[in-house]
């Protein structure tokens, strides 16, 4: 698998690249330093000198044989990572790019809102993307972590976590949200099904389960009952309501 780690200087990122290329991933890594400017601006120093990145980079090369592909940007930057995203092609992105607030941002309000704006402007998500800047509410934030599915939306007819894809990464791919399964003003059948059924309670996680229902439907039209509950086991319903949620999904299946 081809893996980016983003705050890859990090006392994390670092640990988890090397991880990652030992258990035999391929392994790209970016960092913008700007956390060690921050330790020079509040006047800190490691106990144990920290070596370069491309001294870093070299020495485990030169140890295990494997490369690992270094780059220096600030996610910040969106075009940077933009490009970044383009040339390696990653499988799967690890983000420890947000920064320690303090005693940095402490120092005045302009540290501060350089904190601020690191630490959110570099993690905008797909989910964010959706919601605050296309105005597409259907998908919900809730965890945040890829747990609980209410933000389930398909990125190239494949189901991920809006939640867990930078916005960045979606560029130039194709995203459907619960609001685009219909066919202009008609229900998709999924949609027809779980009204049908009664398989909406509070409804806070129901955009995520259609979306996933639908991804199921389309790779299967015909699933068992293990087969619906293993598609469905990332999506989460606090109401506990799953059994019409399971007879929406037979409903759906048989149509």
């Amino acid at each position: 698998m081809r893996i980016l780690v983003l705050g890859a200087d990090g006392y994390l990122g670092w640990p988890t690249a090397l991880h990652l290329s030992a258990r035999g991933h391929d392994v790209a890594a970016a960092d913008s330093l700007v956390r060690r400017r921050w330790d020079r601006a509040c006047g800190t120093h490691s106990l144990v000198p920290i070596s370069t990145m491309p001294r870093r980079v070299a020495r485990w090369e030169a140890e295990t044989g494997r490369p690992i592909s270094w780059h220096r940007l600030d996610v910040c930057d969106l075009q940077a990572l933009r490009s970044l995203i383009v040339t390696e092609s990653p499988d799967a992105v690890v983000h420890f790019a947000e920064q320690r607030s303090a005693p940095y941002s402490m120092i005045s309000a302009p540290h501060a809102i350089e904190t601020q704006v690191n630490n959110v402007v570099g993690t905008l998500n797909l989910l964010f993307a959706l919601r605050e800047r296309f105005g597409l509410p259907g998908s919900k934030n809730a965890c945040e972590q890829g747990e609980c599915g209410s933000c389930s939306v398909l990125l190239d007819g494949e189901l991920v976590c809006a939640c867990l894809v930078l916005a960045v990464q979606a560029d130039g791919h194709d995203i459907v949200t619960v609001e685009g399964l219909g066919d202009g003003d008609g229900l998709h059948p999924v949609q027809d099904a779980f009204v049908d059924t009664g398989a909406v309670q509070c409804g806070f996680c129901t955009p995520g389960l259609v979306v996933a229902t639908a991804a199921l439907l389309e790779h299967n039209p015909d699933p068992s009952d293990d087969e619906i509950r293993e598609a469905l086991s990332g999506n989460l319903c606090r109401c506990t309501g799953y059994q019409k949620i399971f007879d929406a999904v037979r409903l759906a299946a048989g149509r």
